[in-house]
């Protein structure tokens, strides 16, 4: 088994401006509830920032991420119960810099202008504030939310951006690799059928000539005649395992060029585990399987989170690979009709596999298998 280890997600200035601004929120803002009662409502605000930013860094679920959001939301809206402050709303534009982390772009502008229209609220109807002020007031909060959105959704894009990058030159070393075996197995395959027609028919003709010899030769010769066609027919027949050995063993290497594909792809934490004995499949079926990989991948990548599986393994009637990953339930159901399924699907029946998906909503678990059967002729 190979681990590939992902590159650490903390971003430790993140973390510090996310703190300062919520001690300094905490310190201007005046409230009617006491020194104790804000310093524990700051204090599980925090707790639920930190909880976000290092989930990932901990290897935690996406669903501690949902309900450390939802913390922040709640403590951020009892807040603005004790208090008609607007500076509160420093909170808020905290919170918005990581919905983006978390939700699509037009979730987090809902979630942004919902929590805004019920603290605005609050404020007109239990505060007794002039609602125009609220307004004016909350827009210019609105903005600065919607700065640390773009902020946030920016990053992403060029996080993912790169590792768009990141998976094609990863594609790319992996084609490269399985296209130099090809190359060596053709050239490899060329010098035996040229062995065969060569050696094997001028050493054919010998044996005919030999044997004609043979008869025609007298008893004093024919003996020496004899073991000369013996020797030649012997050649023949060690020429010929020779040619069988080496069509045999021509094969690509599904475990490298799978390796070389997941060795590369350093912003994700990949398992390989493999068991291959002999990889007794055509190399049709090897390209298949490989192509299924890569597309897995790309979901894994695009649509997952957490650590990846692949698994390759091997026994008398098959080979099989697998594909396994976290990722959100909604995401689950847009994949679910992903044309990148459906072509998977078409590979593998085209060369007698077959290829199933298990979602498993309740622990939001992702799982591509492909399998092949074995005993085929390259």
């Amino acid at each position: 088994m190979s681990k590939i280890k992902a590159r650490e997600p903390f971003n430790p200035i993140l973390c510090i401006s996310g703190i300062l601004g919520t001690i300094i929120t905490a310190t201007i803002v005046k409230s009617s509830l006491s020194v104790m009662w804000l310093t524990i409502l700051i204090g599980l605000f925090m707790v639920g920032f930190l909880a976000v930013n290092l989930a990932s860094y901990a290897k935690q679920p996406k669903r501690l991420q949902h309900m450390a959001i939802m913390l922040q939301l709640v403590l951020f809206v009892i807040l603005s119960v004790f208090t008609p402050n607007v500076m509160s709303h420093i909170l808020l534009v905290i919170i918005a810099g990581q919905l983006p982390f978390i939700y699509t772009m037009r979730r987090c502008v809902w979630v942004v202008v919902a929590v805004n229209f019920f603290v605005g609220a609050i404020h007109v109807m239990y505060w007794q504030q002039n609602w125009l002020n609220v307004v004016i007031n909350n827009s210019l909060y609105l903005a600065f939310q919607c700065f640390s959105l773009a902020i946030s959704f920016n990053a992403i894009k060029e996080q993912l951006a790169r590792e768009t990058l990141e998976f094609k030159n990863a594609e790319l070393a992996a084609t490269q690799t399985m296209l130099a075996q090809s190359i060596r197995q053709s050239e490899r395959l060329q010098l035996s059928r040229d062995l065969h027609d060569i050696c094997g028919h001028q050493l054919t003709a010998l044996i005919l000539n030999l044997d004609y010899l043979s008869h025609q030769s007298e008893p004093v010769m024919k003996q020496g005649v004899d073991e000369t066609k013996q020797l030649a027919k012997e050649l023949l027949n060690e020429i010929r395992k020779v040619v069988r050995a080496e069509r045999a063993s021509i094969k690509l290497d599904l475990v490298s060029v799978i390796n070389e594909l997941t060795s590369r792809l350093t912003s994700r934490t990949i398992y390989f585990e493999h068991a291959l004995a002999n990889q007794n499949i055509s190399n049709m079926a090897t390209e298949a399987l490989f192509r299924v990989c890569q597309e897995a991948l790309t979901n894994a990548i695009k649509y997952g989170s957490g650590v990846v599986f692949v698994r390759l393994q091997e026994n008398s009637e098959q080979v099989t690979l697998s594909v396994e990953n976290d990722i959100n339930q909604d995401l689950s159901m847009r994949l679910g009709s992903n044309i990148g399924l459906n072509s998977m699907k078409e590979r593998m029946e085209q060369i007698g596999g077959a290829l199933s998906i298990h979602r498993d909503l309740d622990k939001n678990k992702w799982q591509v298998t492909a399998r092949v059967p074995t005993g085929e002729k390259p």
